[in-house]
C-alpha cells in the first residue's frame, strides 16, 4: 500500500483547521516511506525555521521507522545515548513531532510537525496519523 496524496491532504486539512481554532501556527509535512516530501502545509504565521524541522521529523520518522522523539531518547539517554552522528544523516532529529504512518505492519511515511512545543507538536501530529489512518 502507498500512502496517497488526497489521503495526505484530508490529514494535513484536519491538522490545519485544529490549529486555526485554537489559533496555533505550525508547519506539516508529510512523506512517502523512503522520507520524500508528499506535503508541506504552513499556517500564516508558522515560524520560517520550522519548515525544514517538519520536513525531518517527517523524514526521521519514516528513514528510521521509529517516532522522532525516540531517537532523541536516545540520544539523551545518559549511559546509553548515542550521539548524533551516529546516524549519519544530517536529516534525522531527535526533535518530538515525527510519527511513523503504520498501516497494517507497513511503513507507509511520516508526519512532522514543528512550530510549538514539543508535547504541542506531537499532539497535533498524532490529528494527522488519526485522520490518515481512519482514511485507508
Amino acid at each position: 500500500m502507498k500512502l496517497k496524496l488526497e489521503t495526505a491532504t484530508k490529514s494535513a486539512n484536519a491538522v490545519i483547521t485544529k490549529l486555526k481554532n485554537n489559533n496555533k501556527d505550525a508547519v506539516i509535512a508529510i512523506c512517502d516511506a523512503q522520507g520524500e516530501l508528499i506535503l508541506l502545509m504552513k499556517t500564516d504565521n508558522a515560524p520560517y525555521s520550522s519548515i525544514q524541522i517538519a520536513i525531518n521529523k517527517a523524514y526521521t520518522a519514516a528513514r528510521t521507522r521509529v517516532d522522532s522523539i525516540e531517537i532523541g531518547n536516545k540520544i539523551r539517554n545518559k549511559e546509553r545515548g548515542l550521539d548524533i552522528q551516529y546516524w549519519g544523516d544530517s536529516k534525522i532529529t531527535g526533535f518530538g513531532g515525527g510519527l511513523v504512518i503504520n498501516y497494517q505492519s507497513d511503513i507507509l511515511g511520516g508526519i512532522g510537525l514543528s512550530g510549538l512545543i514539543e508535547t504541542e507538536d506531537m499532539e497535533y501530529a498524532t490529528i494527522g496519523l488519526n485522520t490518515i489512518l481512519n482514511d485507508l
